[in-house]
């Protein structure tokens, strides 16, 4: 693996990250003539996985008397509504979905759907009586796949006190093979995320794929300076050939081993890059 370091000027990038909650219109809750249901969409809380879980409020209006949901990969979804038609698939909604507990009238109610990989359709039914009234959200949940469980070996952060971290997840994205994660590798939640070149390299270990570090949050704080943030040194200097020119290149090798040299800084500067971090799978 690579052991060569070389000196670089120091450069600073700002940064800003941004959340946000999702509201899916629904037919209009305020409506007492016919029954309605109004969506909204929520990231759930820590206690769950966001890559695969949604959080949901189901707001009814005054003519409701009950909800139903059925979550459904939305290739799934359109066949049914297809050769259903609008009345089946309420109907199909009712009998194989779930009711919604103790709502009904002008009320709301929040659930969390679990382990939603790829594209799904969640639709809900508002009942009066005979009648019936549909509304959907939609939700793409992350497939990540563990393809390596090892030993993460920090390089920069082992000198501001980090120890090396065992049974970490290397995870590809099944929907996109270039990208990849280290699972939960700075605390829950707080993944590394690398991506992989069509760029190879070869060194007395072997052959070995190019990987590229965008620039991210780890979560970790460093003193008074506040978090802790990531990149390779190619997204640093803003010049790629960095990384697959000029030494600075991480790479993952057939069986999934890895190495990288990135730089670590916080809003006041640079924290460091000379060193490499290694993940070597069990």
């Amino acid at each position: 693996m690579k052991k060569n370091i070389f000196a670089l000027a120091l450069g600073l990038v700002a940064t800003v990250f941004v959340t946000s909650c999702k509201e899916e219109d629904g037919t209009n809750p305020g409506s007492d003539g016919r029954p309605a249901v109004t969506i909204y969409q929520y990231a759930p809380s820590s206690d769950y996985d966001a890559d695969s879980d949604i959080a949901l409020r189901f707001a009814s209006n005054s003519a409701t008397e009950a909800v139903y949901y059925l979550a459904e990969k939305t290739e799934t979804y359109e066949e049914n509504l297809n050769s259903m038609g609008e009345e089946g698939y309420k109907n199909h909604v009712v009998s194989d979905g779930t009711k919604v507990e103790n709502l009904s009238g002008a009320n709301d109610a929040d659930l969390v759907l679990q382990g939603l990989k790829g594209a799904y359709t969640i639709a809900v039914v508002a009942v009066k009586g005979g009648t019936k009234t549909l509304s959907t959200t939609t939700f793409e949940g992350m497939d990540w796949q563990t393809k390596a469980v090892g030993t993460y070996q920090f390089g920069i952060l082992a000198k501001l006190g980090m120890e090396d971290a065992e049974g970490i997840e290397l995870q590809q994205l099944a929907t996109s093979p270039n990208t990849w994660r280290f699972k939960n590798l700075y605390g829950k939640g707080q993944h590394l995320n690398i991506t992989t070149l069509d760029l190879q390299g070869e060194d007395e270990d072997g052959v070995y794929t190019f990987l590229r570090v965008p620039q991210q949050g780890t979560g970790l704080t460093y003193g008074d300076y506040g978090e802790i943030f990531v990149r390779d040194v190619g997204y640093w200097q803003g010049d790629d050939a960095y990384v697959t020119d000029y030494g600075y290149e991480g790479g993952m090798y057939e069986d999934y081993s890895c190495f990288l040299i990135a730089q670590f800084f916080v809003s006041a500067g640079n924290l460091g890059y000379n060193a490499y971090d290694y993940f070597i799978p069990e």
